[in-house]
């Protein structure tokens, strides 16, 4: 993520450390939204310094538009730091991750059941979690579906959730309903 002066972003600056201000302990759910090259993922990394600032365990994930057709490739990007962590899962569930990773044998995991293992691997973290996901729009589809799960359960543990996306597309993530704010990065601060 770039780094560097924001200009003319004060606005979505604001925002942004108003929600990482605030999260712990409950969680909340960020969207930026503009089109390419209007400065998203230089306010994600603004966001990154200020959620490590304030003791917050980043975990990042840039969506690839060439991995748009791997299931869980988003995911296992955004969970491997926390693998390490999988045995406080239930078997159920920490089964269908791993095996949606292709690191245990199994049967074809229920997508719930994944879902369910990532939203419970991050609430069992031992600090705060800022969630940042660039270009959701490459997203695949079973990360874009997880990744939205966890913006609906995250009122409850202290999981920050900020997402820059392309305007025009759609997915699920636009949806994602906690504590969410749109903030969006279109240059006039308004919606398009």
């Amino acid at each position: 993520m770039p780094t560097g002066v924001l200009v003319g972003r004060q606005r979505e600056i604001e925002v942004l450390t108003e929600i990482i201000d605030r999260t712990p302990p409950r969680g909340a759910v960020l969207l930026l939204l503009g089109d390419p090259g209007i400065g998203k993922s230089a306010l994600l990394s603004t966001a990154e310094s200020r959620a490590r600032a304030h003791g917050y365990r980043v975990l990042s994930v840039v969506g690839v538009e060439c991995e748009t057709t791997l299931p869980f490739a988003g995911l296992h990007q955004l969970l491997r730091p926390l693998l390490r962590s999988v045995t406080r899962l239930p078997a159920g569930q920490r089964d269908a991750l791993l095996s949606a990773f292709g690191l245990a044998e199994g049967p074809r995991p229920e997508p719930f059941l994944i879902a369910l293992a990532a939203v419970n691997l991050l609430a069992a973290a031992d600090q705060p979690i800022a969630i940042l996901a660039d270009d959701v729009q490459w997203l695949d589809p079973q990360t874009h579906k997880a990744l939205t799960f966890a913006g609906h359960r995250v009122d409850e543990s202290p999981v920050l959730i900020i997402g820059a996306m392309r305007t025009g597309h759609l997915g699920p993530f636009l949806n994602a309903r906690s504590t969410t704010t749109s903030c969006w990065a279109t240059g006039s601060g308004r919606p398009p």
